[in-house]
């Protein structure tokens, strides 16, 4: 706090300094109230989470369907299976009358009569009933209901634990397309721990009042935040992007060091009404993009050193997975 600096605590000094001189909110907390916070810090550690269902809408309003690419895919194998239909019934109604004709020409130019299997062979019309039943179709079907069937157990195997697309309702209809797109606040300003910390943070209400202390008090939704500054209480929002507590993930590193830009794994925040978790977050998807992502050594003379010794033996530019992004201890320890 401002007090314990003006102090002159050797370490709070050096703290202040440390990052840039950003003034931490002073709260004026009796012993009681922190160890109740304390308290309630390790019961809800404790307490067994809790599934928030809610509607899952676009930033367009629209509802967002997790499975339209599984639809796309079934509706193109339907189409498939039908062109498919249509050829065997095609091909198998030349075969027939190709064996007709075949067998009336050799008749004729032997210059005889057809016996009774052969008027029966040249008389008898297409049988639906046969057609289905032939070997070529039953096999036909088969493989294809084999292959939905399994392929359906994988795509069901694949969406275990992935919120792609999750859109929670929020506490305050607060919108990103309007600070960021419209007004085009930076990222940073209010999830101050990006470039400094593990995580992005989640801003306090006092960052909120920085500005809504004067702008559109009068509406029902910043009232809301008046309210909670109030009453001194935070704004349960309800988390958006949540990894595994096996994955570790430093948004420092990416966004301070690597230099990734937020839309990178947020998507286009700037037009997102209501935020939605755009990328599958999935182990796959960051290896993807460790193999990708090129290491920039721009302004650092260890990542310089590295990159020159990468292309003196390699045409190929140097990404995160050379510097040994692939480990399984770079995520999992």
């Amino acid at each position: 706090s401002q007090k314990v600096i003006k102090s002159g605590d050797e370490y709070a000094v050096n703290l202040y300094n440390e990052y840039n001189k950003t003034l931490m909110t002073s709260f004026d907390f009796s012993d009681e109230e922190l160890n109740a916070i304390l308290t309630y810090i390790k019961d809800e550690s404790t307490k067994e989470v809790q599934v928030v269902v809610a509607d899952v809408s676009d930033a367009s309003g629209q509802a967002v369907d997790s499975s339209i690419n599984s639809n796309n895919f079934y509706l193109s194998l339907g189409l498939n299976l039908f062109l498919l239909l249509v050829i065997i019934f095609i091909l198998f109604r030349f075969t027939n009358l190709s064996k007709k004709y075949v067998l009336l020409q050799d008749n004729q130019l032997k210059g005889k009569l057809l016996d009774d299997d052969d008027k029966e062979i040249v008389d008898s019309g297409f049988n639906i009933k046969e057609f289905i039943k032939s070997n070529r179709v039953v096999g036909i079907a088969s493989f294809l209901f084999i292959g939905i069937f399994v392929k359906s157990c994988i795509d069901g195997l694949y969406t275990v634990g992935i919120q792609q697309n999750y859109q929670p309702t929020q506490p305050i209809a607060f919108s990103h397309k309007v600070h960021a797109g419209q007004y085009e606040i930076d990222c940073n300003y209010c999830h101050t721990g990006v470039n400094i910390s593990k995580s992005a943070n989640i801003p306090s209400v006092n960052i909120c009042m920085n500005c809504h202390n004067a702008i559109n008090t009068d509406k029902p939704e910043i009232q809301k935040i008046l309210t909670a500054y109030e009453e001194n209480r935070p704004i349960e929002w309800v988390r958006v992007h949540n990894l595994p507590d096996l994955a570790y993930f430093n948004h420092k590193q990416h966004v301070a060091v690597g230099g990734l830009d937020c839309a990178t794994c947020h998507g286009p925040i700037e037009e997102m009404d209501v935020v939605y978790q755009y990328s599958e977050l999935t182990m796959g998807w960051c290896i993807n993009c460790h193999r990708e992502t090129e290491v920039s050594s721009k302004g650092n003379d260890y990542y310089k050193k590295l990159v020159e010794l990468h292309n003196s033996s390699s045409k190929k530019p140097m990404t995160v997975e050379d510097i040994g992004g692939l480990e399984c201890s770079k995520c999992h320890y």
